[in-house]
């Protein structure tokens, strides 16, 4: 039974380090103007029922794909458990770096056989050219899969392009990046061959096809300086030509005050999380969430455990300690004329309290 187990969650890999190549719209439909400043990239949550695997694929959902021999589950959601982000980037002269500290990939928990999966963060780099849209990421596959005291790790390479469909799974496609909303989606067209060390490889060996590689498909948004200057189109010459907007490079938007947030949150009983309203120094205020889902499946008709409050101008939540709950914190602000957007998420996990 663990050995059936464990393959089953095979395909919940990560990324801990590579390089990113943005290229800005098609010259004909506009022209891209990227300044000087911060960047960030923001792979969003995408759920499915609270699993983290599927045996099919979920539109508008970013997976990573092994082959299964098989019924083992190909698809797994890699942000399932909350948002991946890279924050705290940068760009300088069309440079791109995101540093291993700015990063989260969420530990993908409560799958098959209680699994896990972890990725631990490397620096990303790369560049940017306002010449198309089209996108190309060049990432490093190093992930840990554990099972009690059985583990195997799975580490590769790997380049995605806005440019094609995803080869593997066969299903998702890419799309260019839009400097309008920030929103890109990259695939494998060549997936990542594998190298695979630990106790339980041969296990996972049994019930994928290995030598198939993995395939990647990855949407998202990015958050760079600077806008979007349209580009006429072709029209009858006239004495006075139409004057170019000058684009804006956006300032970096953060709250003006330290969020304070908890390190913990406890097991049972009230937490603190963040006094509210949050501004920034975008002069808005940012929106707080704050959810709360149990780690384990629930029975029919169970009674709530989770629940939010404010109370002394801050934001609190309350935990009878009845049932392990993952609680996800995200604050946003939208971007003005002058301000990037900002996200913030941050992932708590308790466990059964007594």
């Amino acid at each position: 039974m663990r050995t059936r187990n464990i393959a089953a969650v095979a395909g919940a890999m990560g990324v801990v380090g590579g390089s990113l190549t943005l290229l800005g719209p098609a010259a004909s439909a506009r022209t891209v103007s990227i300044g000087d400043g911060a960047a960030n990239a923001v792979i969003a949550q995408c759920s499915n029922a609270g699993a983290s695997q599927s045996t099919a694929f979920i539109p508008g959902c970013s997976y990573i794909y092994l082959k299964p021999v098989g019924s083992a589950p190909g698809y797994t959601l890699i942000a399932s458990a909350g948002d991946v982000t890279w924050n705290s980037g940068t760009v300088t002269s069309s440079a791109l770096a995101f540093p291993a500290s700015g990063q989260t990939w969420p530990k993908l928990s409560g799958l098959i056989a209680n699994a896990t999966n972890e990725t631990t963060p490397d620096d990303i780099t790369g560049t940017v050219d306002p010449a198309t849209g089209a996108v190309v990421v060049n990432l490093r596959v190093n992930s840990k899969l554990a099972v009690g005291p059985l583990s195997c790790t799975l580490t590769g390479t790997v380049t995605l392009t806005s440019d094609g469909t995803e080869s593997l799974g066969g299903s998702a496609k890419g799309a260019p990046y839009n400097p309008a909303t920030g929103a890109f989606a990259v695939v494998s067209t060549t997936p990542a061959a594998l190298s695979a060390t630990g106790s339980a490889c041969a296990v996972l060996k049994g019930q994928y096809d290995l030598d198939a590689g993995m395939g990647w498909y990855l949407t998202g948004s990015m958050g760079l300086p600077g806008g979007v200057t349209p580009t006429p189109a072709p029209s009858t010459p006239t004495p006075t030509p139409t004057p170019t907007p000058t684009p804006v490079d956006r300032k970096v938007q953060k709250p003006i005050k330290a969020l304070n947030l908890p390190k913990a949150i406890a097991d049972s009983g009230q937490t603190r999380i963040v006094r509210v309203p949050v501004r920034t120094n975008a002069n808005q205020n940012a929106t707080v969430r704050v959810t709360g889902t149990p780690i384990a499946a629930q029975a029919t008709g169970e009674v709530r455990t989770f629940r939010t409050f404010r109370r002394d101008g801050a934001l609190w939540v309350d935990l009878s300690g009845t049932q392990a709950t993952r609680v996800t914190v995200r604050i946003r602000a939208p971007r003005t004329t002058t301000y990037q957007p900002y996200r913030m998420v941050k992932v708590y996990r308790t466990r059964t309290a007594g």
